[in-house]
């Protein structure tokens, strides 16, 4: 069954704009063929992914957490 779900970015503009645009968890949010397996996968990649989209914007110690609710 897909999985329905939101992801709430807590940045500023200018970056949250940059996450939501190449996050994966945001990119296949509304596939009809993600399950929950493959949700709990994204979620649990989305930090580091995110760290390595903050670095190309200077920030190297970014504090970047994913769960779900």
């Amino acid at each position: 069954d897909a999985v329905h779900y939101t992801v709430k970015i807590d940045a500023p503009a200018a970056l949250a704009e940059l996450l939501e645009n190449n996050l994966d968890l945001l990119r296949w949010r509304d596939d009809p063929r993600l399950d929950s397996a493959q949700l709990q996968r994204l979620v649990r990649l989305a930090p580091a992914q995110a760290r390595t989209l903050l670095e190309t914007e200077g920030y190297y110690a970014a504090e970047v957490r994913a769960r779900i609710d």
